[in-house]
């Protein structure tokens, strides 16, 4: 059979060829089979994988196949139900990957965990998690429920870590602080080296889950953002502040003595206003002359006590007689 005639603009205009998906699920020999929109719904709110590098490949394996794990369909497979479902749970850089692979290339559910795996969990990225894990540290604020999930998250990060029960123990332990450490030791009866890897690991997970109620009720939460500052670094730094200010006082106090410290009646030795003669004499009556509104005057050169005013005295008058 002849081919129709097609004219140049049938070859330019685009058309869809259908090219198989790289997934080519097994056929299922149920002829009422589906899967659930709210199972496709599910993996598509839920369990998104978009490819970037701080994504948990593991994690999201994990949370997928918990998902399918809900239902069973019978007499289909469980890779055909993981190869029609898994694409849902791609989007972004991670679906376009899946699409260029070659057609049909990924039949079984092994094969889509091997090229998966291998794309986003490279031995480069292996390496780098195993030296984490090698290389873990207490943190200086960390309690030892806090720093022993993180040491299990490195390792849930790396299944394929290949460290032993014992060689797991012996890196937590040596990336432990010395109290912590001590606590530890004491708890075991004197030494940890004592336990058996298993008794070890169910003492330490007691001892952090105790830690972790305690510090829940005793610690108070700490506001995002601000330093905590214990009582003693608040009162030195009060002391200080207050230390700085008392010597700035006195710089200032010196700076002004050769003008105040002038009597005007003994010559030096303090100022006029603090003459213990003049305070007693003149004190009360400045006082009063300046609530009644009066003008201060020279004083009375005739008074039975002393002021000022004795320099104009007709008697005492150290003038030109």
């Amino acid at each position: 059979m002849a081919e129709p005639r097609r004219t140049l603009s049938d070859y330019e205009t685009p058309q869809f060829t259908g090219e198989e998906f790289s997934v080519h699920a097994p056929t299922v020999p149920a002829n009422n089979f589906e899967i659930k929109a709210s199972t496709i719904g599910m993996v598509q709110n839920l369990i998104q994988f978009d490819g970037l590098a701080d994504e948990d490949p593991h994690a999201h394996l994990s949370r997928f196949l918990q998902i399918c794990s809900t239902f069973k369909i019978n007499l289909v497979s469980d890779d055909a139900i993981r190869l029609r479902l898994f694409p849902f749970s791609l989007r972004g850089e991670a679906y376009r990957w899946l699409t260029s692979l070659a057609p049909g290339s990924i039949t079984t559910w092994k094969e889509m965990l091997d090229k998966f795996l291998a794309r986003y969990f490279p031995p480069s990225k292996a390496a780098r998690l195993r030296q984490e894990i090698y290389a873990f540290r207490q943190g200086d604020s960390e309690i030892l429920f806090e720093a022993h999930e993180r040491f299990k998250d490195l390792l849930r990060k790396c299944p394929h870590h290949g460290f032993s029960s014992w060689m797991r123990i012996k890196m937590l332990c040596n990336g432990l602080n010395y109290a912590t450490g001590q606590l530890i030791d004491a708890a075991a009866g004197g030494s940890l080296s004592s336990k058996t890897p298993e008794d070890a690991e169910i003492l330490i997970e007691i001892m952090a889950s105790n830690e972790c109620h305690w510090s829940t009720r005793q610690k108070p939460p700490k506001a995002a953002g601000i330093y905590e500052i214990n009582d003693n670094t608040e009162l030195a730094a009060k002391v200080e502040a207050l230390t700085k200010r008392f010597d700035q006082f006195v710089l200032g106090t010196s700076s002004n003595s050769g003008a105040v410290l002038s009597c005007e009646t003994y010559g030096a030795g303090h100022a006029t206003v603090q003459c213990p003669i003049s305070i007693a004499s003149d004190a009360p009556v400045e006082t009063v002359d300046y609530v009644g509104g009066a003008p201060r005057g020279p004083g009375n050169p005739y008074g039975n006590t002393y002021n000022p005013g004795w320099k104009n005295h007709p008697n005492f008058s150290w003038g030109q007689q």
